[in-house]
């Protein structure tokens, strides 16, 4: 077992597999990630089918991208396949 910090895009795909999605706003404010477009860049290079989804925000008024992966995907996600795809 390695002690090593995992990579942002480590992160991301941890986050996605425990909770099913991500956007900006949850990168930012949980993992200080603020660049998570390019981190799921990242894991789409390594064969993730990451999905996105653009959302209005009523309160402020703009647009963000929910982030995920489908369901039957999601469930294979385990800490042994992310430390397979490092």
């Amino acid at each position: 077992m390695s002690n090593k910090k995992p990579t942002q895009a480590e992160t991301v795909l941890r986050h996605i597999a425990r909770f099913g999605s991500i956007t900006t706003f949850v990168a930012f404010n949980h993992y200080h990630i603020t660049r998570l477009a390019s981190r799921i860049h990242e894991l789409r290079a390594k064969g993730h089918p990451i999905h996105g989804c653009k959302e209005i925000s009523h309160k402020a008024g703009g647009q963000y991208t929910i982030y995920y992966v489908d369901e039957e995907y999601r469930v294979n996600l385990s800490p042994k396949n992310d430390e397979r795809n490092s």
